[in-house]
């Protein structure tokens, strides 16, 4: 027992001075390639301000922490988000995991496409007469363990497909490494993340590394009575182009049925406030949950995500 923690702690430092020496060294804006693969897919954490890293116990864990996906109470989870981002951008995303003792494996999907644009050169700048659109790929898989009754670690690889124009093409490989501490003190969490670690994105001639990040928070009931509970959470995390982010969120829950949230982003450049609510239905022990997202990116517009997570 006592190698074990101490193979633990070992690695969560290793973990940490690694990520530490990754992120801290750029603050360039615009300087990494697969922007795609930042954009949240979970309606429920878009919600609660992106403050979900210590939060997230369901299929979503394939994307905000791996480590997470032995902490289900059931032990299989269908998730699908869509998103109607930006610039009439789409981003849909879809999970499955499976739990089995202290072991979870999960699976995912993420796909963001444009629509249809007009090809124009400066020959014929009214257009040539075809039509095009851009769009990325990433698919998933991850592994969790229980390494204590406390403590859990994952671990994620993703292989990515990016397409700007018909011979414009890119591929890349990441991984995700996290860790998970639950305690018994009013659901208290703390949970800790580097993302996207992998090869370099090329396009023509220029090369960009992924957008590394390493992230942390925790996530606690602040209120705990029979039918109420009020879950606060907070994150902050560093990223490879940028200075180091905070997020901050609140869920309000009746009879683990009706949920309201709402969280606020710090240091962020456009994002500010989100608000969000879900409704949980109980059919015959198959527990689907529907999630509305609502996220506010200042004079660029809204964003809005529909998720719907099915456990059994």
């Amino acid at each position: 027992m006592i190698r074990r923690k101490f193979t633990i702690l070992a690695s969560l430092l290793i973990l940490l001075l690694a990520t530490v020496d990754l992120v801290s060294a750029q603050n360039r804006p615009g300087s990494v390639g697969a922007e795609f693969i930042r954009v949240p897919v979970s309606a429920r954490a878009a919600g609660m301000g992106g403050a979900y890293i210590a939060v997230t116990s369901g299929a979503d864990a394939m994307y905000y922490n791996p480590a997470a996906l032995v902490w289900t109470e059931e032990e299989t989870n269908f998730f699908v988000n869509h998103t109607e981002y930006l610039a009439d951008i789409s981003h849909e995303y879809f999970s499955v995991t499976h739990r089995s003792g202290n072991n979870g494996y999960g699976a995912a999907i993420t796909g963001l496409y444009t629509d249809l644009m007009m090809e124009r050169t400066p020959q014929q700048p009214g257009g040539t007469g075809r039509t095009f659109f851009a769009a990325n790929y990433r698919g998933s898989f991850a592994y969790a363990r229980k390494m204590t009754r406390k403590v859990s670690l994952g671990v994620k690889a993703s292989f990515m497909h990016m397409k700007l124009f018909d011979d414009m093409t890119e591929q890349s490989i990441g991984f995700d490494i996290a860790a998970d501490y639950h305690a018994d003190f009013r659901d208290f969490r703390f949970a800790m993340k580097i993302a996207n670690l992998g090869s370099e994105v090329k396009f023509v001639n220029e090369s960009y590394p992924l957008p590394i990040k390493f992230e942390f928070g925790a996530s606690m009931n602040a209120i705990e009575e029979e039918n109420h509970i009020v879950k606060v959470s907070g994150n902050a995390f560093k990223p490879n182009d940028g200075d180091p982010r905070g997020q901050a969120g609140v869920e309000y829950s009746f009879r683990d049925l009706l949920f309201l949230r709402g969280g606020y982003k710090v240091s962020h450049d456009i994002e500010d406030f989100t608000a969000g609510m879900g409704l949980n239905i109980d059919l015959s022990g198959y527990i689907m949950q529907f999630n509305y997202g609502f996220s506010n990116f200042g004079n660029l517009g809204k964003v809005h995500r529909f998720g719907v997570e099915v456990r059994m």
